[in-house]
């Protein structure tokens, strides 16, 4: 349910859940959607739309999307290109791994040798763990063998940072359960456009995303909320091999009428579409919209966030 309510200032704020930090994701979210369905040529990057979804997301919330605390730094909790927690092939990540959710854990963890780690396009921190960063780090080995200083503000940045894959693996071998709940929200953005839309490669892009979101579900014991993405600004071109458009195809899987790919469990797909063309019988410029389609692996309609994203998308 939708819930409108007034703040001091006077603006509207339309209330979609009842943690305030999704409630304005979700906002962020929805702002985004529909200044690109109302104006797709303001959009001609990905980077455009991750800039849009970061500003959407951000003003107003700022507070909401801060850890703050006298005794430490300020840290923002949204970020583009956060590391993954594992690590995948992507050629496996394409294919799919094998196996129940124990044994591809085992294939990705963050401590095997094969595979490299990723980044999500947005990510939104858990507050816990950048104050639990703060307040208990993991150190690493110096080159003399000898543990830092566990006091040592820099071993607590770069924790949270996340960049040397060092770190992660001493926080996942110092409490699991810690490691599995550092990441709140994690997002990827897929975007189709008149040069890549005859590009066959769209839907894979799409699957081994989806493919990524599910090894965070894993990794993260299922506490991670994911989202993927997709938005397009052409038409369902033509291809030269006479093959159904790509545009199409990937309508098709987000729709789950694909029979041979599906999207994995918990992970929601929202594909945008919003394009501009010359209707040449009345020399005009016509814009095209469809609504969101919007699904979730699995058939997991009972997903407390699915249903969030869809009553605020009006799907």
């Amino acid at each position: 349910m939708r819930i409108n309510t007034k703040p001091i200032n006077g603006n509207l704020i339309i209330k979609f859940a009842n943690d305030p930090l999704e409630n304005a994701l979700i906002d962020g979210i929805r702002k985004t959607i529909n200044r690109f369905r109302e104006r797709p040529l303001n959009f001609f990057t990905e980077s455009d739309i991750h800039s849009s979804l970061m500003k959407d997301i951000m003003v107003g919330n700022s507070k909401v999307f801060l850890f703050k605390d006298d005794k430490y730094p300020e840290v923002s909790l949204v970020h583009n290109e956060y590391p993954t927690n594992f690590r995948y092939e992507k050629k496996k990540l394409l294919k799919g791994y094998t196996g129940n959710d124990t044994e591809i854990e085992k294939q990705t963890n963050i401590e095997v040798k094969t595979g490299d780690r990723g980044n999500f396009d947005l990510s939104i921190l858990n507050r816990d763990f950048v104050e639990n960063m703060f307040n208990n780090p993991t150190c690493l080995i110096n080159s003399k063998g000898k543990r830092k200083d566990k006091h040592d503000l820099n071993e607590s940045i770069k924790n949270i940072i996340n960049k040397n894959i060092g770190y992660p693996i001493q926080r996942k071998s110092k409490n699991n359960i810690k490691f599995q709940e550092e990441l709140l929200y994690a997002i990827e953005v897929k975007f189709i456009h008149p040069f890549n839309a005859r590009d066959k490669g769209m839907l894979d892009e799409v699957i081994k995303d989806n493919r990524k979101l599910k090894l965070t579900r894993i990794h993260s014991g299922n506490k991670t909320k994911v989202l993927n993405l997709i938005f397009c600004s052409s038409d369902a071109l033509k291809r030269r091999d006479k093959e159904k458009s790509v545009i199409d195809r990937i309508k098709k899987y987000v729709r789950q009428q694909n029979k041979t790919q599906k999207i994995p469990d918990d992970v929601i797909n929202i594909f945008i579409e919003s394009y501009i063309f010359k209707d040449s019988k009345n020399n005009s410029t016509i814009k095209e919209t469809e609504k969101p389609l919007i699904s979730i692996g699995g058939n997991c309609t009972d997903n407390l966030f699915f249903k969030q994203l869809k009553n605020a998308l009006k799907i």
